[in-house]
């Protein structure tokens, strides 16, 4: 049985899961999943082709499955998936994604996304993730590789600084191998929309 408050706009075509609580002034868009077990407090704002996972607690002002903040965009059916046993606090946005990518903007299971936090197009952050206050990750970021791209440069940078290299040389070096990075990433992006031409 779900209990859904009086003030709540839920629309027709959502799918709201066993036991799911919708809390008041909460507006549910019409393509959107709530899973079963999942509570949304109070005024917490979910649309466009959104899958909530279960037993997830998204708290006040929350905006998820908006449409991207990108230039790209061309209102095309992109989604957003949230996994089971999330806790999204208050003032957490989340985008759906492009059409230019994989269409999708993936939370894994167990995150826990702290006040103001953002997650944009088309990323995709795995399981068991916090989300410190405020933080947030632009488009097309993989949480997983991030990390793997900051353990890089904090050896590279050790490693330079271990053999004395000058300080200027090794901004030198960090600054070539971070726009490295962003010149394979811009590749990768022209390989996936021109496959998808």
């Amino acid at each position: 049985m779900n209990a859904i408050d009086p003030t709540a706009s839920v629309a027709p075509g959502a799918r709201i899961g066993d036991g799911a609580s919708i809390g008041p002034y909460c507006i549910i868009g019409a393509d959107v999943v709530v899973g079963e077990g999942c509570r949304l407090v109070a005024h917490v704002h979910v649309t466009g082709h959104t899958t909530i996972g279960a037993r997830t607690v998204v708290y006040p002002f929350a905006s998820l499955g908006t449409p991207p903040q990108s230039v790209k965009y061309r209102g095309g059916p992109t989604r957003l998936a949230i996994g089971a046993d999330c806790d999204i606090r208050e003032n957490v946005t989340i985008n759906t994604g492009t059409e230019d990518d994989r269409g999708v903007t993936e939370i894994g299971e167990r995150c826990f996304l702290m006040a103001g936090s953002h997650v944009a197009h088309d990323c995709k952050v795995g399981s068991d993730v916090t989300f410190a206050n405020n933080a947030v990750i632009g488009g097309h970021v993989s949480v997983g590789g991030t990390f793997f791209g900051v353990v890089i440069i904090a050896i590279i940078t050790q490693a330079l600084v271990l053999f004395a290299i000058d300080p200027f040389v090794v901004q030198i070096v960090l600054g070539a191998l971070i726009l490295w990075a962003v010149g394979i990433n811009r590749l990768r992006e022209l390989r996936v929309a021109k496959a998808r031409a």
